[in-house]
């Protein structure tokens, strides 16, 4: 079963000179050393996670957040964003603040973590007959056990589908074709209250049976997958990006698209010439958004930057 999200409050901790340093249990199988040390009008905080127990259990890395708060209100509470890619790895920041001296702090963490490889898992468990079941999905002769109202308000092709099956008659099994049982369950598994989570290897089936069953919860949970968590290319982003309709990342990708190197990249990119003409416009576009009519010489050159990629896009 893969590891849910994982929330922390930490108590009060002394943040002074010389420094002072904490062990902490943030959950089961993952810690950090606190260290607080205070200077002229700032502290200098850090946090040294080990999640080494969690790399076992098949955990690839930790995404999230750690929000620093003043027990004296010596500053407004500070948000840390942070990307674990190391069992062992050091996370520090230095806030200002309205006092010197000793003083009290305290952090709430929020951290989920993801996958890169493929789990194997039990769909025959995870859809099992229970009290909150009534209708099943037959896939490759196999059973999957759902509910019709949860599985229809998260997509709008089985809202129908259920809708025009049990409106005259009773019929409590609806086979689904040209998929097999197991990517089938992989994607119900993504909105199932007991959630899976994407990963890379992944994310390019779950987009396409999420497009084709009209389900765009799945769509943005991949889309944060991508956004955050991925260690895929952004030439395959992009890609993805324009086929499914997620514009956040569509708009990050397009954003780093900053130098001829990576227009040259995105050109070799295999499915570069299939890019919509809307996402070959937004990429000239955005030369505009970026520069101030006064930076002239900056504009030209993301001009002249932009015009490569849209000549070699059409």
């Amino acid at each position: 079963m893969n590891t849910r999200k994982i929330t922390y409050k930490s108590q009060q901790l002394y943040v002074s000179t010389p420094n002072q340093s904490s062990t902490l249990t943030l959950s089961s199988g993952f810690f950090c050393v606190f260290n607080g040390m205070s200077r002229a009008s700032s502290i200098e905080i850090s946090w040294k996670f080990n999640w080494k127990q969690l790399e076992e259990s098949d955990v690839d890395g930790l995404s999230g957040q750690i929000i620093v708060k003043s027990t004296h209100n010596s500053f407004q509470p500070t948000k840390v964003n942070i990307d674990l890619k190391e069992t062992v790895q050091l996370v520090s920041t230095v806030i200002p603040t309205s006092m010197n001296g000793d003083q009290l702090v305290s952090f709430d963490l929020f951290f989920l973590p993801y996958y890169h490889k493929t789990k194997q898992m039990s769909y025959e468990e995870h859809f099992s007959l229970s009290e909150k079941t009534d209708t099943i999905l037959v896939v490759d002769g196999k059973k999957l056990h759902v509910n019709k109202a949860f599985l229809s308000f998260h997509s709008d092709y089985f809202h129908v589908l259920c809708s025009s099956n049990f409106k005259n008659e009773q019929i409590n099994e609806i086979s689904i074709d040209d998929v097999s049982y197991e990517d089938f369950g992989l994607f119900l598994s993504i909105f199932h209250p007991n959630p899976v989570f994407p990963n890379d290897e992944t994310v390019e089936k779950l987009l396409e049976l999420a497009d084709r069953f009209q389900t765009s919860a799945v769509t943005a949970i991949v889309e944060h997958h991508l956004l955050h968590n991925s260690r895929i290319g952004d030439e395959k982003k992009m890609s993805m990006a324009d086929k499914y309709g997620m514009p956040e990342l569509l708009q990050t990708v397009i954003r780093k698209m900053n130098s001829i190197e990576k227009a040259r990249a995105l050109k070799a990119f295999p499915g570069s010439a299939n890019f919509s003409i809307s996402t070959k416009a937004h990429c000239v576009s955005k030369s505009d958004r970026d520069s101030s009519p006064k930076d002239y010489s900056n504009r030209i050159t993301k001009l002249k930057r932009y015009t490569y990629i849209w000549i070699h896009l059409v």
